[in-house]
């Protein structure tokens, strides 16, 4: 199966210290908690809350090329909490996929956590948004977002941005250190 979805069975509380493994299942500890270990699966983080583009994104990510591993979020206050383990975000994703409208955060919001744990831009995060979000899509690119895909998601559109930007950063992940 070339798309496994993952989704955190609990979040923790606010007065814990963050150990992401503690609020994982066996099988999702071994999904997302890799760390650097090669793999031939895209590791994608997706936060996203509507149920009709989470399955859009499976479907598609499913009939594309290659193998994902995919952790989605449906709330940003999630985000937030484990971001703090992804120390540095590469470590455990290859792609981020953000709504910039889910419950508990803003789009902005996550952006600014996840690119502190990516100061070097490694990890390309794109931006869910709405057709009226003009001035958010210029906003999320001044801090940080690779790029903005508008909602509705069509499904080709998807898929080639994504194989773009999965292509674009593997092939300079190969390139050999100048």
């Amino acid at each position: 199966m070339p798309c496994v979805i993952a989704r955190p069975v609990a979040c923790p509380a606010e007065s814990q210290v963050l150990r992401l493994s503690a609020f994982l299942n066996a099988s999702e500890r071994s999904l997302i908690l890799r760390g650097p270990e090669l793999t031939t699966m895209q590791r994608v983080l997706v936060v996203e809350d509507n149920q009709q583009d989470i399955a859009l994104m499976e479907r598609v990510l499913d009939r594309m090329p290659g193998e994902f591993d995919v952790m989605l979020l449906e709330d940003g206050s999630e985000l937030l909490r484990f971001a703090e383990a992804w120390d540095p975000l590469a470590d455990f994703f290859d792609l981020v996929l953000l709504d910039s409208r889910v419950p508990g955060a803003t789009g902005l919001d996550m952006l600014d956590a996840l690119r502190s744990r990516d100061p070097l831009n490694k990890v390309p995060i794109m931006l869910l948004v709405g057709a009226s979000g003009e001035d958010f899509r210029d906003e999320a690119m001044e801090r940080g977002a690779d790029g903005c895909l508008v909602k509705p998601l069509e499904p080709r559109a998807f898929m080639d941005k994504v194989e773009r930007i999965v292509n674009t950063w593997c092939s300079a992940d190969e390139q050999p250190a100048g």
